[in-house]
């Protein structure tokens, strides 16, 4: 902290330069010499100070107190008189959706450590939206919503934690009637039966993380996590694995996620049904793959996977619809991985929010949905005949060749 200059420092510069001193200043330190010390200090840090007292305290010390910008009452008054199509465009959910989450986080947002002031939840979340759906900087965020910097940081972490905290809530695996619409919906496309989901992986990239950055780096020498999914015919997430480092090839992934014991529960995953991969995932009578293309598969077999890459495009829209709604995983520039986690998860979770309220994408990530995106690693060729011999054992996917195929 600067050092003041007392009373008689300013009235014995007064007297020995109220020659040659310009009568502005002159006048501005008479008035400084009229109130206390602490009073100064208060004028000094007030947000309250006037742009004359301002200026004053410019004339004595030479430097103007730093101001923030912010846009006056944005969530206050200038949200609220958004339409409905701009809110989502702001915040890729829409009002309905919104309040549904605020509801669902209940007291888990409520910040009330010693010292604090408490922030409207509703607040919270849409500057946490704002974040995650833009690539926006935590500065410009935190000014247009009039908080600190340090402020928006808690309120990120709080609102990330607590909503992934709820992924047993929105993320659900079909049983019953809801698994018997999902089959019937995918043997509507090309008669494949029996499909509950499919599976897939992406790549999120992040910043190098402090802990052994090189396991992060993938096979496209960027570093990433690694998000394993399932989804239904309509882009909804069944399941979310998260957190494995980019290196990790995706059946390796899977081998770690839970995904892969509870397919083994014939409860959890009827006989007669299975989820679709590509052909970095093993085969087995959960998860059926396309036959490898080696240069001598016959037509039925060449027919065979192109029914099954038309259904397993699913999963290749819901991710590019996720990182389309979702700028900010692009590029997840934390530091900490179980909070990038965290973060990824919570986009997961809003995703299924926003197809469960019918929030429309945006026209440009529309454009990415119909490109979709790569969503596995390859396996080699040795693995997968491996893999091949002991899947044509039970005959399943001979089984399902015969169906679709004739």
């Amino acid at each position: 902290m600067m050092n003041r200059p007392s009373s008689s420092r300013i009235a014995h510069h007064v007297t020995t330069s109220g020659k040659t001193m310009d009568p502005r200043r002159k006048t501005v330190i008479a008035a400084v010499l009229s109130i206390n010390s602490n009073n100064l200090e208060e004028l000094l840090s007030s947000e309250d100070s006037s742009e004359e007292d301002v200026i004053g305290t410019e004339l004595l010390f030479g430097k103007r107190k730093k101001r923030r910008v912010c846009i006056f009452k944005y969530f206050e008054e200038t949200i609220p008189r958004f339409q409905e199509d701009v809110f989502r465009t702001h915040f890729r959910l829409s009002r309905q959706a919104v309040q549904v989450v605020v509801n669902a986080l209940g007291n888990k947002i409520i910040n009330l450590g010693p010292g604090q002031r408490a922030i409207d939840p509703t607040k919270q979340l849409l500057m946490v939206l704002s974040l995650l759906s833009s690539t926006e900087t935590y500065r410009s965020v935190a000014y247009r919503f009039d908080v600190a910097e340090s402020t928006l940081w808690y309120c990120f972490k709080r609102v990330v934690c607590a909503l992934s905290s709820l992924a047993e809530d929105f993320i659900v695996w079909p049983k019953g009637e809801a698994a018997e619409i999902i089959v019937a919906s995918f043997k509507e496309i090309n008669g494949f039966p029996g499909v509950l989901g499919v599976i897939g992986g992406s790549d999120i990239p992040i910043k190098a993380p402090h802990e052994e950055p090189e396991s992060y780096i993938n096979r496209k020498q960027f570093h990433s996590i690694r998000l394993q999914a399932v989804c239904d015919n309509k882009l909804m997430f069944t399941d979310c694995f998260v957190g494995c480092p980019g290196s990790m090839h995706d059946a390796t992934v899977f081998g770690k996620s839970e995904l892969s014991e509870k397919l083994l529960d014939p409860n959890f995953l009827p006989e007669n049904y299975h989820i679709l991969g590509d052909a970095a995932y093993p085969i087995s009578s959960q998860i059926i793959s396309p036959f490898r293309d080696n240069g001598h598969l016959s037509a039925r077999q060449q027919k065979f996977n192109s029914k099954l890459s038309s259904c397993r495009v699913k999963i290749k829209k819901a991710f590019a619809l996720l990182k389309g709604r979702f700028s900010r995983l692009k590029m997840l520039d934390m530091g900490v991985v179980s909070l990038m986690s965290s973060a990824i998860m919570a986009c997961c979770i809003l995703h299924n929010i926003c197809l469960l309220y019918n929030d429309e994408p945006e026209e440009e990530t529309t454009m990415l949905i119909e490109g979709g995106e790569e969503t596995s690693h390859s396996k080699s060729n040795e693995c997968q005949d491996q893999e091949e011999r002991v899947v044509e054992q039970t005959g399943k996917r001979e089984h399902l060749l015969g169906i679709v195929c004739g």
